[in-house]
């Protein structure tokens, strides 16, 4: 490869997309055979090419140059960067267990349980992003006795006071007493019940209504897009009546701004061949069933731990608050005999793990980049 060749290549690797017949005519002239007309012909490219976006600011005939937002996860001590203990400094930020206490009361009275009392009061470090520190607070002071975990558990985020957990572990007991309600009623206690706890119900839609055993019903909010729910962005709550009130077995969630609403500018069809030249970089095992849909996911680092041989995905870290718009692509390999007898070696070898075992693909739709994944249920283990 002369200079020429590899200035325009690292041209190109500026990781931005380029129109198929770009492409197609860069490949073509790379292979030319007579020199003097490759050069000719790259140039040309390359002229034009950069005229386009120079005069156009990105654009032209629908084509924008984006941005490659792939970056590669970085070593990661999670004891070193968040060691078990708040320091004095951290402590020194949060709201004072008074005042957390108070907020307590104030829910277990809007959930229903107003003779409930606070008898223990925890300040925990945070493992996520969110915040550094959180207060859960119980109204038991064990945890758990030798069977289950007991009594109610409310968790708030230490430095802003903001309510982010409910959950009555007692629920059980409560099941057999609740009165019969419609899937209507359900939906307004549920309404009622958040935006009295401030979220922010009227912006985010139904995406699920379950009902649970004993007149118990689940009803879970999440912000949709184009048709698509972001699993990222919503809350969900479980409840009953009981005496005429609303009574809470839980409330979990999380509400989120960080969706990109990304265009599409891969077709399904590019996405799938995309993941499927990945997969076939790690197995020779047959697909027997590839599918890709519409999705809203965040990077991770699984497919950077298979290229890399990383089982801990403790040990490594990604930026992960950006949602994009992509192809989830699913890959089946074919079933047989011989895997259901490999089955317990393929769990405890990553070679043979990533050679036999269904995968998900997330293919950034519009850059075209896998920016994660996850596998399947392991296996849909057939006897045969």
């Amino acid at each position: 490869m002369d200079e020429l060749d590899t200035k325009i290549k690292q041209i190109l690797k500026k990781q931005i997309n380029t129109p198929k017949s770009f492409n197609y005519a860069i490949n073509t002239a790379f292979n030319k055979k007579e020199e003097n007309i490759k050069k000719k012909a790259l140039k040309a490219i390359l002229i034009s090419f950069l005229g386009i976006v120079i005069i156009t600011g990105g654009t032209y005939g629908g084509f924008i140059a984006y941005e490659k937002i792939w970056k590669e996860p970085r070593k990661y001590d999670i004891n070193q960067e968040k060691p078990p203990k708040l320091t004095k400094e951290e402590k020194e930020k949060v709201i004072s267990q008074e005042q957390i206490k108070d907020k307590a009361k104030e829910i277990l009275n809007k959930l229903g349980y107003p003779n409930e009392e606070i008898k223990a009061i925890d300040l925990n470090r945070s493992y996520s992003d969110d915040s550094n520190s959180y207060y859960a607070l119980r109204t038991n002071e064990q945890y758990h006795n030798e069977n289950r975990n007991i009594g109610i558990t409310i968790i708030f985020d230490a430095e802003t006071g903001k309510f982010n957990y409910f959950l009555n572990n007692d629920f059980q007991e409560i099941k057999p007493k609740l009165e019969s309600i419609s899937q209507e009623e359900a939906i307004s206690m549920a309404k009622n019940t958040l935006k009295d706890l401030e979220f922010p119900v009227d912006n985010y839609k139904i995406k699920e209504v379950r009902n649970e055993d004993k007149n118990e019903y689940t009803v879970i909010f999440s912000r949709e897009y184009n048709q698509i729910f972001n699993a990222y962005d919503q809350f969900q709550i479980s409840l009953g009546k009981l005496n005429g009130k609303i009574i809470a077995h839980s409330i979990s969630g999380k509400i989120s701004n960080a969706f990109e609403n990304n265009p599409y500018e891969i077709t399904m069809e590019e996405a799938i061949k995309i993941a499927k030249d990945k997969e076939n970089e790690f197995s020779n095992i047959p697909i027997t069933n590839i599918t890709a849909t519409k999705n809203i996911q965040k990077m991770n680092t699984f497919l950077y731990q298979l290229e890399n041989n990383i089982e801990d995905s403790s040990t490594i870290k990604i930026d992960d608050a950006k949602e994009r718009n992509v192809w989830e692509v699913r890959i089946e390999h074919l079933e047989n005999a011989e895997i259901i007898k490999m089955q317990s070696e393929i769990e405890n070898n990553l070679e043979l793990f990533k050679k036999f075992m269904d995968k998900r693909y997330f293919v950034d739709a519009t850059t075209g980049e896998i920016i994660g994944g996850t596998r399947r249920a392991f296996f849909k283990l057939k006897k045969l």
